[in-house]
């Protein structure tokens, strides 16, 4: 909308008279109107373009969204994972160490019974 408005307003500076006349009539154009609608034709190309750059600026900070959405997904599930193991190293951590007191606690009882002449 905005480039259709600047285009309209471009047209009727143009069409103000004497406003391509003189030195900004390029010397290549026959008449005011062959330059005035060749400058047309290449805005028209130039918003084409632009717009093709538009599409592709759009597909493009797509596809950036859906990639970061798919990482940020990842990066979550990994956290995820990073919790369960250190959970189960946690769990595995304090399962040795009750084993180790109790073998400890065998060990002094059977140096207890070795020392009582028991064994």
């Amino acid at each position: 909308m905005q480039r259709a408005c600047a285009v309209l307003v471009l047209l009727l500076a143009m069409s103000a008279p004497g406003a391509t006349r003189g030195a900004s009539l390029e010397p290549r154009y026959k008449s005011e109107f062959t330059y005035d609608e060749q400058l047309l034709e290449k805005m028209i190309r130039m918003e084409a373009e632009m717009d093709k750059w538009e599409t592709r600026m759009n597909e493009q900070l797509g596809q950036l969204t859906s990639l970061r959405e798919h990482i940020d997904h990842l990066m979550k599930t990994e956290d995820f994972r990073l919790e369960l193991i250190q959970d189960a190293f946690v769990e595995s951590r304090n399962h040795l160490t009750a084993l180790q007191s109790r073998a400890d606690g065998q060990v002094q009882q059977l140096l207890a019974k070795i020392k009582n002449g028991r064994i």
